[in-house]
């Protein structure tokens, strides 16, 4: 009824699960993130797997 996987196959398996998430990378303008970002995580999001967002820009550490 059930067969053993192939190593090779189970290492395949392995290496595709470790390519199912994405890298957003948001641009932060001072005091906001671009607009377009909110749309890029909800597109990842719906690609299924793990979203990591990455914030680049200026004075991103800067609290009003």
């Amino acid at each position: 009824m059930f067969r053993a996987a192939a190593p090779g196959q189970l290492r395949r398996a392995a290496s595709l699960l470790r390519f199912q998430s994405t890298l957003v990378i948001a641009e932060h303008a001072n005091d906001s993130l671009a607009p377009i970002t909110l749309n890029t995580i909800t597109a990842a999001t719906r690609l299924g797997g793990e979203v990591s967002c990455l914030v680049a820009g200026t004075k991103c550490d800067k609290r009003n």
